[in-house]
């Protein structure tokens, strides 16, 4: 039970918050976060001991982190609202980090290009997937809602 302190009103009409998506979305962040700390240590810094990673357990743990990021994300973009703009924020952050990731790959490679730069990242997917369903997803709503209304943008 939350406690509320006195005086305070509580919203109205507010959405309980899913624990499960919360604990699931952070063991995804933070396993992506430790996948990259390995993932530089070994090929970045070229550190030994961690032959496991190159493998298929690397293999396997990159690809849960990825598709847990894009279930979830496919999974909370109907539960949100504010979708136009937040596929904006998205897609301009994954460009953000993209070019952050590369300015720095080039300083630190003495001006070459590094091999390793991502150029279309996983926030630039979600980002993108979620400014593709806005569309669609709102005409659908829209003539679910009355099939005969004329549908205006």
């Amino acid at each position: 039970m939350r406690r509320v302190r006195e005086g305070a009103k509580e919203k109205t009409g507010a959405k309980q918050r899913l624990v499960w998506l919360d604990c699931w979305r952070g063991l995804a962040v933070l396993s992506m976060c430790l996948y990259h700390g390995l993932w530089d240590l070994v090929y970045h810094f070229e550190k030994s001991g961690f032959d496991w990673f190159s493998g298929w357990q690397g293999y396997v743990w990159q690809q849960a982190s990825c598709w847990s990021f894009i279930f979830l994300s496919g999974y909370s973009y109907f539960l949100g609202r504010h979708k136009l703009r937040r596929g904006f924020t998205v897609l301009l952050t994954g460009w953000a980090v993209e070019e952050i990731v590369s300015a720095a790959a080039t300083y630190s490679s003495g001006g070459g290009e590094w091999q390793q730069v991502i150029r279309y990242g996983i926030l630039s997917c979600l980002g993108l997937l979620q400014l593709l369903f806005y569309l669609p997803e709102r005409w659908y709503t829209s003539y679910r809602s009355n099939p005969f209304r004329k549908v205006h943008w």
